[in-house]
Parts: structure tokens; C-alpha cells; sequence
């Protein structure tokens, strides 16, 4: 059995993983519309990563970097895919006010991404 504090540790290392995640995504997302030019579709993508990005990075504690290290991966899909998966081990007890819609928004971007 978990202690609370453990749990607590592993949800933020999860938040926080979750956010990085995301911003890399939408910074990938970002350089694919500018390459595609005004009328690239990817302008919106990115835009909506972003957005998600920002609504994890309110849960990410103040004392830790949400944007470093940088994630090596460089593939939109995947970027978001993987934060999809980590989402899987958030509570949604209510401990954490807000984290069940933002799991919502994540799996509306996976689903969005894998159509």
C-alpha cells in the first residue's frame, strides 16, 4: 500500500511529466503550421495543445520546472499519446479539483490525433 505522501509525489512527477509533454507537442504542432503556411489546419491543432498544455501546467507544483527536460520524442501524435497514457494513473477522487476535465481534453486531443 502507497503512503500519501508517495502518492502525492507520484501524482505531481505525472502532472508535471503530463505538461511537458504537451508543450512540446504544441511547440511541434506550431512548427508544422508555420512550414504549411497560413492556411495549414495545424494552426488550430496547435492552438487546442496548447490550451491543454496550459491546463496542465496549473496543476504542476511551483517549485518545479514545467517545461524541462524537453521530451525526446518530436512526433505530435506520440507526444500526446503518451501524456494520454500517464493521464490513466491521475485520481479523479476529487483530491485534485479540475483534473477530470482536463483528462477530458487530453483524450478529446488523442482522439483527434488518431482519427
Amino acid at each position: 500500500m502507497r503512503t500519501p505522501e508517495v502518492l502525492h509525489l507520484d501524482t505531481d512527477e505525472t502532472i508535471t511529466a503530463i505538461a511537458r509533454l504537451l508543450r512540446e507537442a504544441a511547440q511541434q504542432a506550431w512548427k508544422r503550421a508555420d512550414r504549411e503556411g497560413p492556411n495549414s489546419s495545424w494552426h488550430g491543432v496547435a492552438l487546442g495543445i496548447f490550451v491543454v498544455a496550459a491546463r496542465a501546467s496549473e496543476f504542476v507544483p511551483v517549485d518545479v520546472d514545467p517545461v524541462e527536460p524537453v521530451p525526446p520524442q518530436e512526433d505530435i501524435g506520440q507526444l500526446v499519446c503518451a501524456a494520454d497514457g500517464l493521464a490513466l494513473d491521475l485520481p479523479v477522487d476529487g483530491s485534485l479539483p479540475g483534473i477530470s476535465e482536463l483528462i477530458v481534453a487530453l483524450t478529446d486531443l488523442r482522439r483527434e490525433l488518431t482519427q
